[in-house]
């Protein structure tokens, strides 16, 4: 989402609801601050545009000085804490490692629950993912591709995927309506090659490097920012936080299990 502010008479822009924040917090741009949003018809001040509503740091430039008094480092806190406990608010700040386990459970519930399919079904085995003496080429490719296909659909249909869902995450484009399919299937195979490298090591983690840094001083991906949507972040519980590790180990027990890796590691250390 691209925000423009009229500070002092100038027109100043485009901002993404990141920077806007630290507009706030720097001073430079108060609630009363007009700001426009493409699609709307006039220019609105900063406190009436619904993306800005219930942030802390409107909350805090609201008080004002003379009412409250917030060193930086206590404003640090409380954008940590106070967004994290007022229900239903929106945290304004990126959050990559966020989406790094939503993405990292997502790809690790699909992957499990396609290794269960071909065992039951008999399609194919499972532990020749690390067999070096069977052709596992294919596994490997077609579980992430086909992920790539089964998150767009969600994201298509619902704006989220299950992990998104869980971690509080959700997707929309910036008019606020929901994505269109060919937006949904670009960003998800943007996402893998240049995010996560085609999960080819060492590559992955260049990739996963540069993605953070842009995601932290952008506010937004390359992918996000090419498809012009918007990444919405809501407070996350204690109960979701440790729903999504237990699931993370869960799905990687169970897909060492499908894979037959315990057996290897005890024929392994076998004399």
């Amino acid at each position: 989402m691209e925000i423009f502010l009229l500070i002092n008479g100038t027109k100043a822009g485009p901002y993404t609801v990141y920077e806007v924040c630290e507009e706030l917090r720097s001073g430079k741009a108060t609630p009363d601050t007009n700001a426009w949003i493409k699609g709307m018809a006039e220019w609105k001040p900063l406190r009436d545009l619904e993306p800005m509503r219930g942030l802390v740091e409107l909350r805090i430039a609201d008080a004002g000085s003379e009412e409250i008094t917030v060193s930086d480092a206590e404003r640090e806190t409380l954008s940590g804490t106070v967004s994290g406990t007022i229900s239903g608010t929106v945290d304004s700040r990126p959050r990559p490692w966020v989406r790094f386990w939503a993405r990292t459970l997502d790809l690790g519930l699909f992957t499990t629950m396609v290794l269960y399919l071909i065992k039951v079904t008999g399609l194919g085995d499972p532990s020749a993912l690390i067999d070096p003496e069977k052709n596992n080429l294919g596994i490997i490719i077609a579980i992430p591709v086909a992920w790539i296909f089964v998150e767009a659909t969600l994201l298509y249909y619902f704006g989220t995927t299950p992990a998104k869902w869980l971690l509080k995450i959700r997707l929309r484009r910036t008019d606020g309506e929901r994505l269109q399919l060919g937006q949904a299937y670009r960003r998800s195979v943007s996402v893998w090659w240049r995010g996560w490298g085609l999960g080819l090591f060492p590559v992955n983690i260049l990739t996963f490097v540069i993605s953070n840094m842009t995601l932290s001083t952008q506010g937004k991906t390359v992918w996000d920012q090419r498809e012009d949507l918007e990444i919405e972040h809501r407070p996350i519980g204690e109960i979701a936080i440790v729903l999504a590790a237990a699931a993370i180990l869960a799905t990687s027990w169970a897909t060492f299990h499908l894979i037959g890796m315990e057996e290897m590691l005890a024929n392994s250390s076998k004399p």
